[in-house]
């Protein structure tokens, strides 16, 4: 039950940003993604799937990783997959030091604090957070929450920012779904372990598709058909004081990838926009939920 208590006047200063510097957090899908990122002396943060984590090549890979490493657990999490999931988080915990966790779900949230997993428990972008009552409660039971995509400008501004992380760019996942799509066109990936395609709307606009597949799960996340990005409305985001920025790749190429990251770096460390190549939308920062 949400406690619906007035939320307390002094909330902004009940906790500390994080230790580094640096206070963007990078979240990659692949091994390829993860080491465009890597390679920049300026990056401290970055989030993996566990499931990409637990493969041999990238868990060597993140041994000799200078950043902070957190991981992802899924987006859907049933209960014959917590198996699964507590074994592959004891492989990599055992060579690789994990800084901490994003959970999307309440039960996965319950399930790393009954089970004393070590490291921070942050609170990712399902672990849905819209209003300052949702925020207050999740915190107490998180290191971190990330703010609800559909905020605006104006709603942020009355969000305790102490514990609070914003996208600033990244595709909007805008669903999943059990139904998986690769199965019912008969190209299963289950041996693959993951999957992407791209389908079209009905306005003819081109939306990815990753396919999480595994031997204990399989759904489907959609995303938006072109990214948001905030580059040009850094000022008054960083005038928020969040605890922390989240830039997300999904399907982004490291030429796609670089760009992005000087653009921002660009935008909020050196108050300085040069101008973008790709298409984005502002997403609801501009505009209330209808």
């Amino acid at each position: 039950m949400i406690n619906v208590a007035r939320v307390p006047d002094d909330i902004r200063i009940l906790a500390t940003k994080k230790e580094n510097k640096d206070a963007k957090v990078r979240f990659v899908l692949n091994e390829k993604q993860l080491k465009t990122v890597t390679a920049n002396q300026n990056i401290q943060n970055v989030v993996l799937p566990l499931s990409l984590a637990k493969q041999e090549a990238v868990l060597s890979f993140l041994a000799e990783c200078k950043c902070n490493i957190y991981l992802t657990l899924p987006a859907v999490c049933r209960e014959a997959m917590w198996d699964s999931i507590s074994k592959n988080i004891g492989l990599v915990n055992g060579k690789v030091n994990i800084k901490g966790y994003y959970v999307n779900q309440f039960d996965s949230l319950s399930y790393m604090k009954k089970n004393g997993i070590s490291g921070e428990i942050c609170g990712d972008i399902h672990l849905y957070c819209m209003n300052a009552y949702a925020a207050t409660e999740i915190s107490s039971y998180t290191d971190s929450y990330t703010l609800s995509v559909e905020l605006n400008a104006e709603e942020m501004k009355h969000m305790p920012m102490a514990l609070a992380e914003i996208m600033i760019y990244g595709r909007y996942p805008l669903m999943n779904t059990a139904n998986c799509v690769f199965l019912t066109h008969g190209k299963c990936q289950k041996k693959n372990g993951e999957a992407f395609t791209l389908i079209k709307d009905r306005k003819g606009s081109m939306l990815p598709i990753i396919g999480n597949c595994t031997e204990s799960i399989c759904y489907n996340t959609v995303y938006n058909s072109v990214p948001t990005s905030l580059h040009r409305n850094a000022s008054v985001i960083s005038s928020l004081e969040p605890h922390a920025l989240q830039i997300r790749f999904v399907d982004e190429n490291p030429k796609q990838i670089n760009e992005v990251l000087s653009l921002f770096d660009a935008s909020f460390a050196k108050n300085h926009c040069p101008s973008e190549s790709f298409a984005y939308t502002n997403g609801h920062y501009k505009r209330r939920v209808e």
